[in-house]
């Protein structure tokens, strides 16, 4: 589209590849920002800081700005240090039928203990369909792996040397834990055929699992308070909402990007087109105008209920603006972070999604987060590319269902791979390294 001299005046993309928009920037395609348009809209321009990304795009450019990134989190980021929502559902009630302490926040090793108590004692008395633990391929992955070490897929730079984080013993100790829990039957035999829907349904639909491990944001909770109740069970009492993080007891993860989605502007486009398109957005960064294009009119869609929360006028469906001014500014996921906007699970936000935040929030060490690589990031190249073609989800699956000794196998994973990651390491360090 872009080079066939076709791109529209507003073009918006989710993904971010670096070298791409460089190089397009660098041939004249997209349109350059006037000089006081942090002046002009100072809304915008504060959305820009929010993430670190636009930044990083005008530094290592020529230094002016030519797109419009959209913050995922704004007005309600829900954590202070950048933690994600990333936790476990529980039944509450098996796990006080089988004396497991019911916490804010558990480890994988605490996990395997509850899930090892549900087998044992299968509180449910659900007989040979029970599943301790729900989980498929990414949920695994995440619990047992990323929330110990998130790098595990990358190439990334520790003490100045970059390296790949596949090959590191890290990944080794999540990998034996997540064999551990297939090997002692606490997660289901063929979790490597199931996909998110089956993990989830196992626990809040047919009711044969223990629990599951999802984001815990306030739409999921309130998905699984639905499908509690369609049970006919209450989920005060049967479903337990908490964070996981590492095995030491620490939150891991990357510096959040806090983006999603991007919009560039054709370096045709009229000035007057663009200034209204940047006007109609810079009118949106409001949080009564963001009211009133997720839930609609007050007074005829909503209104403000006894308790100070916004609530349906006789049930009425609340239609957003999708797909196109909901795009334009902030990513939805702000306004349903604030308990205070949203319909009858708002409370299930406040008192269950929030916590899993601020208790990770509390957990974080100087260790915790990586920084985002500000010389590297979005780097992209031939050696680079080539790492596509590691299928760490089919791998990672591989290893644990796999006979023989793990560590040898994770090793024999390395060696096979070393041909694409050399070079791309070697690469990195000859570029970036110190």
């Amino acid at each position: 589209m872009i080079n066939s001299n076709s791109m529209p005046d507003v073009l918006r993309w989710d993904n971010f590849y670096f070298n791409e928009i460089a190089e397009y920037i660098n041939q004249g395609y997209f349109y350059q920002f006037p000089d006081d348009w942090r002046e002009r809209w100072p809304s915008l321009a504060a959305l820009q800081d929010a993430t670190p990304i636009a930044e990083i795009l005008r530094v290592r450019t020529d230094g002016n700005t030519y797109a419009l990134f959209r913050p995922t989190f704004f007005f309600n980021n829900p954590s202070e240090k950048g933690t994600g929502h990333f936790g476990v559902f529980l039944r509450k009630d098996w796990a006080e039928a089988v004396g497991f302490e019911l916490k804010d926040v558990y480890t994988p090793s605490e996990l395997l203990e509850y899930a090892r108590l549900i087998k044992e004692n299968d509180p449910g008395q659900i007989g040979e369909l029970l599943v301790p633990l729900s989980l498929y391929t990414s949920n695994a992955r995440d619990t047992f792996i990323d929330a110990s070490y998130p790098q595990f897929d990358m190439i990334y730079k520790e003490d100045g040397v970059y390296k790949w984080g596949f090959a590191d013993e890290r990944t080794l100790e999540g990998l034996k834990l997540w064999k551990q829990a297939y090997d002692e039957g606490l997660i289901g035999k063929e979790f490597y055929t199931l996909n998110s829907d089956d993990s989830k349904n196992a626990y809040q639909v047919s009711g044969i699992s223990g629990g599951f491990c999802n984001a815990t944001n306030q739409g999921w909770v309130g998905d699984v308070w639905e499908d509690m109740e369609a049970q006919g069970l209450n989920p005060e009492e049967c479903v337990w909402v908490a964070a996981v993080v590492g095995d030491d007891g620490y939150y891991h993860g990357n510096q959040s990007s806090n983006f999603w989605g991007t919009a560039y502007f054709s370096a045709d486009i009229d000035p007057a087109v663009f200034e209204r398109y940047m006007d109609i957005c810079e009118f949106t960064v409001n949080r009564d105008v963001q009211l009133f294009m997720n839930v609609g009119f007050e007074g005829v869609d909503w209104q403000y209920g006894a308790d100070g929360k916004v609530e349906k006028i006789n049930g009425a469906e609340w239609v957003t603006s999708w797909p196109l001014y909901h795009l334009m500014s902030i990513c939805g996921d702000d306004f349903v972070a604030d308990a205070n906007n949203v319909s009858e699970f708002s409370w299930l936000g406040e008192k269950y999604s929030k916590k899993v935040y601020k208790v990770k929030d509390e957990l974080v060490n100087e260790d915790s987060i990586l920084p985002i690589d500000t010389d590297s990031y979005g780097f992209s190249s031939d050696a680079q590319n080539l790492m596509t073609e590691i299928n760490y989800k089919s791998i990672l699956a591989n290893l644990v269902v796999a006979e023989g000794d793990l560590e040898e196998n994770w090793k024999a994973i390395i060696d096979e791979y070393a041909y694409i990651v050399e070079p791309a390491v070697n690469e990195m360090n000859e570029l970036f390294g110190e």
